[in-house]
């Protein structure tokens, strides 16, 4: 076996390490879908490649899945994301504006804390994930939502995207 031959089979070993499907844990917000949690309930969601399945969890901590609801990848059918933004009003600090505008003088107090009047106008980006799966014959959902985020969301959903296969009937066509 020669050095190129070497090369060449390090190079497809490290080809079919990048191709497995990795565990990926992404800590979300259940926005609706599972009748047995509340919407807005923290959960932790797993995909495990080596169980074939998704968990969903109402806790961080440990490796309990008692309670946990779990989706067979066979049933996986698709996932979408989309993003939410909402606008959050906050007041702004009259007080603290014209702390500051005072150490300047007093007329710098009095339009500090005339600055301190009205509100700001923050918008928030939250992303949203909606897992679609087939049971008893019926489509179904079940949606999340990622209020901080966080790389996980984004790796989750490029990992939930690998499972996507377009939906054939018995006679090998696509169903629309």
């Amino acid at each position: 076996m020669g050095f190129f031959d070497k090369m060449k089979e390090l190079n497809e070993k490290a080809k079919e390490s990048k191709s497995k499907k990795i565990k990926i844990v992404a800590k979300l917000y259940h926005l609706e879908g599972i009748p047995k949690m509340k919407d807005g309930q923290k959960t932790m969601v797993e995909l495990n490649p080596k169980d074939n399945k998704l968990y969903i969890e109402e806790r961080f901590v440990g490796k309990h899945r008692n309670n946990a609801t779990v989706l067979d990848m066979d049933k996986f059918k698709y996932v979408e994301s989309t993003t939410v933004s909402e606008i959050q009003e906050k007041d702004k600090s009259i007080i603290g504006r014209a702390i500051v505008g005072g150490l300047v003088g007093p007329v710098g107090a009095v339009i500090g804390g005339l600055s301190g009047l009205g509100s700001k106008k923050k918008e928030i980006n939250n992303n949203i994930m909606i897992i679609g799966y087939k049971s008893n014959e019926k489509r179904k959902q079940i949606s999340f939502m990622d209020g901080k985020g966080t790389m996980n969301y984004k790796f989750l959903y490029n990992e939930l995207k690998k499972y996507e296969r377009e939906e054939e009937n018995k006679t090998g066509q696509t169903e629309l």
